[in-house]
Order: C-alpha cells, then sequence, then structure tokens
C-alpha cells in the first residue's frame, strides 16, 4: 500500500507517488526510468496493453469498491458502463486476415 502517496515535489513524496502509480496502474510514471525519450517526440512508456480479461476484471474490481460505499451510485454506473465497452470491444476485435483462409 501507498499511504504516502501524493502528486507533490517536497522530499521524495514524489518519487513514492510515481512508484505507487505504477504498483497500482501498472504503467510508469512518464519521469521514470522505464520510459524511452524520444528527442522531438512525447515521452513513449514500454507497457504492456492490458487483456480483456484483465480490463473486465478491473471493472469488476471498481464495481465491488463502490458497492462498498453509500454514495457510489455514480461510480457503479460508471464500473457498467466500462464492463459494457469492454465487452463490446471484445467482441468486435480484428481478427486476423490469417485467421479467414485457415482449415475448418
Amino acid at each position: 500500500t501507498c499511504p504516502e502517496a501524493r502528486w507533490t515535489t517536497t522530499s521524495g513524496s514524489a518519487k513514492r507517488s510515481r512508484s505507487c502509480v505504477h504498483a497500482v496502474t501498472g504503467v510508469p510514471d512518464e519521469d521514470s526510468d522505464e520510459c524511452v525519450d524520444h528527442s522531438e517526440e512525447p515521452k513513449v512508456c514500454k507497457s504492456e496493453v492490458p487483456t480483456s480479461a484483465q480490463a473486465l476484471d478491473a471493472a469488476d474490481l471498481l464495481r465491488r469498491f463502490f458497492a462498498t460505499h453509500d454514495d457510489g451510485e455514480d461510480g457503479l454506473e460508471i464500473a457498467a458502463a466500462a464492463q459494457k465497452a469492454i465487452i463490446r470491444l471484445k467482441k468486435t476485435q480484428q481478427t486476423s486476415i490469417m485467421d479467414f483462409f485457415a482449415a475448418k
């Protein structure tokens, strides 16, 4: 856990914040050493794209989080909308041209 994580730059807390953000989201902060610096282009971080299953797990986690709070109705709606969008993307995922020619 990262209880002291804040977006501040005083006394090393920014470094803790970046590591906590990376631990929670799996995406490194742009200022971290894991990013690749291209001279004229914005920084591009090396990170893997989450799978549909991971995204659905995250939406379920949000739904469970908001369900435990009295004022979580808006959050439940957002989590449901995210889950619906993930399922829609999963269904419309582009297939390879090689799949068309594969033996059936």
